[in-house]
């Protein structure tokens, strides 16, 4: 199986984090946090998920990035969000990855502008039933390296876990470091 290392810089030092699955940023920590929040009252399920998801897209603010897979630049605007993924699922069981495979050397990645009004009202439907990179304004990727430029500080998670740090990161999957013994 494949797992997924973020390399970013903290206080002049290299530093790593691991994922299983995948790592988000923008919207995606952002629901992160309210999905959090919602569990004492209504559990943790995909109803916490979803509107942790509706409370973010209002909240989030386009981040500026250069976005480089594999070595060559393929997107510089504002990220409103982005997932990576190791594994096809994201929290409360959202496909933002359908094609994504654990075990093919690569990620696959979906990343948004900051879309319209009505862009996510279409988007809606297609969270949990594979469709959602269907929707025109969603942009999908496939590398085994992605690298994330930006000035700004970034909120992130990896497998749902929240962290952040300042400037650029770097992604890498790690192909084949876990094998299973059945």
């Amino acid at each position: 199986m494949d797992i997924g290392r973020l390399t970013y810089f903290s206080n002049g030092e290299e530093r790593h984090r691991y994922f299983i699955n995948s790592i988000g940023y923008g919207v995606d920590p952002l629901t992160c946090v309210y999905a959090d929040k919602l569990k004492p009252f209504i559990g943790s399920h995909h109803l916490n998920y979803l509107f942790g998801l509706i409370a973010a897209v209002f909240r989030q603010k386009p981040i500026p990035v250069t976005l480089k897979v594999d070595g060559t630049e393929c997107f510089k605007s504002g990220l409103f969000t982005m997932n990576v993924g190791n594994g096809p699922y994201s929290g409360g069981g959202i496909r933002q990855n359908p094609d994504a495979d654990p075990r093919d050397g690569i990620f696959n990645a979906m990343f948004v502008e900051k879309p319209t009004l009505g862009q996510l009202f279409k988007a809606l439907p297609n969270l949990f039933n594979g469709h959602l990179t269907d929707v025109p304004v969603i942009h999908t990727i496939k590398g085994s390296e992605i690298e994330i430029e930006t000035e700004e500080s970034i909120v992130v998670e990896t497998d749902g876990i929240l962290m952040n740090y300042k400037g650029n990161g770097r992604l890498n999957c790690i192909h084949n470091a876990i094998k299973f013994i059945i």
